[in-house]
């Protein structure tokens, strides 16, 4: 007893000597924990990180109709009759080729041939009178009624404005432009003019210029009206027919009681190698 007495005495004094870290105090129990956080090595040659890519297409939009566009189609220069003319090569000119030159068209009595025909008919407000767009439209279904089915019609009223077939309904028949003479063709041609009236004034030029609005113009047209056509309109059906035929326009004054009308529509047919007609209510087509 008395040798352990000095013993742990010294002990003490040892121990006492020991610095203790102030942080470690009352955390003996705790395990010691190591956060190691592992970064990956960046390559010099790896792609951008997300954030530095752009989130909209910098490619410019490219619409479809650019994508669709052929090529402009080759020139040919192509004899004809004597005469030379120059059209898209692969497209057969309509002028009265083929099928022995066309059908022979007949309308109140004015006579014409070819394989692609046009109508430019007047329903103007005049027209009202006595019938006469009635008329106009019975004889203008005969005349399409006639016709072979090879044979290619088109049809368009003119008053202030020019009047063409709307676009078809769902399941009906597209009579837009030139069709062929088919049964189910005139059939719908003719239940659409019946829903043509008559009103405003006359310009027929409108008409004329879409018979020519067509990739192959008309062989033939048959232009009907009620009375005198202005300078105006004569000057511009002349300067249509010259640039995108010619062809012949075969002029009827429809139900004249004036001998000295007609002289705009005489000037129209002789300028562009048609006939002139004056017609009566009776007179029909034959």
């Amino acid at each position: 007893m008395i040798v352990s007495l000095p013993f742990h005495a010294l002990l003490v004094a040892i121990l006492a000597g020991w610095s203790v870290p102030s942080g470690s105090i009352g955390r003996s129990d705790e395990p010691a924990v190591d956060i190691v956080v592992a970064l990956a090595p960046v390559s010099r040659d790896a792609a951008p990180a997300a954030a530095d890519t752009p989130s909209v297409d910098t490619q410019p939009f490219v619409e479809s109709s650019e994508l669709l566009d052929p090529a402009p189609p080759s020139i040919t220069l192509v004899t004809e009759g004597g005469g030379q003319s120059i059209r898209p090569a692969g497209i057969v000119a309509s002028g009265g080729g083929g099928a022995g030159g066309g059908a022979e068209v007949r309308f109140f009595g004015s006579a014409g041939k070819g394989r692609r025909i046009g109508y430019a008919v007047d329903s103007s407000g005049s027209m009202l009178a006595a019938g006469r767009l009635i008329r106009a439209r019975a004889e203008l279904a005969r005349s399409i009624g006639s016709l072979p089915d090879y044979v290619s019609v088109c049809i368009a009223f003119f008053s202030e404005d020019c009047v063409t077939p709307p676009p078809p309904v769902v399941g009906g028949e597209d009579i837009r432009g030139f069709v062929k003479a088919r049964p189910e063709k005139t059939d719908a041609l003719r239940a659409w003019m019946q829903t043509v009236s008559a009103k405003g004034g006359t310009r027929p030029s409108r008409a004329i210029r879409h018979l020519f609005n067509y990739r192959d113009p008309p062989d033939v047209i048959f232009l009907l009206s009620d009375g005198e056509i202005n300078e105006e309109e004569v000057e511009a059906i002349l300067s249509i027919n010259r640039a995108r035929g010619p062809a012949p326009i075969h002029c009827i004054l429809f139900n004249a009681g004036d001998s000295d009308q007609g002289q705009s529509l005489q000037r129209i047919a002789q300028e562009t190698g048609g006939t002139f007609r004056r017609t009566a209510m009776g007179d029909g087509g034959g």
